[in-house]
């Protein structure tokens, strides 16, 4: 449950980013057409020199146009993270989110832009999640090690709260965690 939005996060993502990068399939009807093709070819090429190296060879996109859809679908989640009530039930996958981008795009500057935007949301979330609460059951306990984790690693650290997680944590079982025994059970 917890995992379903970051999981989104990241679909979006490489949905984006396999509209630019996977080669169109061609049909037998595109086989047959005539060399008019092939002005498309050089127009694509053309573009692709006055614009950056091309995805693939004959492709009309570039690894600018990638970065720049990549940072497109990055402002839309954060756009959405900015808003109080998605923060407040997914702001944990938000945060995983923004670090896994961060620490995993080869585009310096859209790793960038996630740290920065994964950093704010970590000042934020670590505001709103200061204390565990009272009581609270596995899936709140396992929200604050996600939330907390990912905050940790966008180098927002907050020893006291991990060790009131982990102190938590003791009381449950990995049924109370995961939903099924991994002991006794498959999932």
């Amino acid at each position: 449950m917890l995992q379903r939005f970051t999981t989104r996060c990241l679909l979006v993502l490489a949905l984006a980013l396999a509209s630019l990068t996977a080669p169109r399939a061609t049909s037998a009807s595109a086989s047959t057409r005539p060399a008019a093709n092939s002005t498309n070819k050089s127009a694509a090429s053309l573009r692709a020199k006055t614009r950056g190296r091309a995805l693939w060879p004959g492709s009309r996109f570039t690894e600018a146009d990638r970065a720049r859809a990549t940072r497109r679908g990055l402002r839309f989640i954060y756009s959405t993270a900015l808003d109080e009530a998605n923060f407040r039930i997914y702001g944990s996958d938000y945060l995983w989110c923004f670090y896994t981008v961060a620490e995993s795009v080869r585009d310096a500057g859209v790793r960038a832009m996630a740290r920065s935007m994964g950093a704010e949301r970590a000042r934020a979330w670590r505001r709103s999640h200061a204390t565990l609460p009272e009581g609270a059951d596995a899936q709140q306990v396992a929200d604050f090690a996600f939330g907390g984790d990912a905050a940790d690693s966008l180098g927002l650290r907050d020893e006291r709260l991990k060790r009131e997680v982990r102190r938590a944590a003791a009381r449950f079982t990995a049924r109370d965690f995961l939903l099924f025994d991994p002991l006794t059970e498959p999932p």
